[in-house]
This record gives structure tokens, C-alpha cells and sequence, in this order.
């Protein structure tokens, strides 16, 4: 089974955050992407995975981390505090 097949019990427990009410101004060159920074604050992320280099480049400090999809998938493998996706020992076939 695909591994974000496994995630979505994890991920149905997750909280939905609405739309905030503005963006933060972060002088980032698509709307979009305010958006989207702005909505992760507002849900107090503690990771914001994205693709798009402009947000992940942001001289702006936000107050997470901030990291690509690849970024994310290595750590929560060698992560061990129980992040999603982490290895097990044996793999039983």
C-alpha cells in the first residue's frame, strides 16, 4: 500500500484551519503564496512542507519550519519521535 494511503488515518485527525482573515505581507511575488504562509501561522504549524521556492526562501523568520516535500520525507525517516513514515526495523513480506 502507497505510503500517503497509510497516512490517512493520521492526517483525518488533523486540524482544518480556515482562511485567515489577511496575509502577512511577506512581499512574496504570488498572492497565493501569502496565502498559504499566513494560514500555516494562523494553525500554528510546526512544519510547512511546500514545493514553492519562494516561500521556502523568505528572508521573512516565520515561526515554523519551513521545508521542501523531499526535505520532509528524510526527516520523518530518520525521525524518531513518531513522525509519519518512520522505518521500521524488519520488513516482513
Amino acid at each position: 500500500m502507497p505510503f500517503i494511503f497509510r497516512q490517512r488515518p493520521w492526517l483525518r485527525d488533523r486540524e482544518v484551519v480556515p482562511k485567515p482573515r489577511r496575509h502577512l505581507d511577506l512581499g512574496l511575488r504570488g498572492v497565493d503564496d501569502e496565502w498559504i504562509a499566513a494560514s500555516a501561522v494562523a494553525g500554528k504549524a510546526d512544519v510547512l512542507v511546500t514545493g514553492d521556492k519562494d516561500i521556502r526562501e523568505t528572508t521573512v523568520k516565520l515561526p515554523m519550519r519551513v521545508c521542501s516535500p523531499r526535505q520532509f520525507w528524510e526527516q520523518a525517516h530518520e525521525d524518531r519521535t513518531g513522525y509519519p513514515g518512520r522505518p521500521r526495523s524488519k520488513i516482513h513480506r
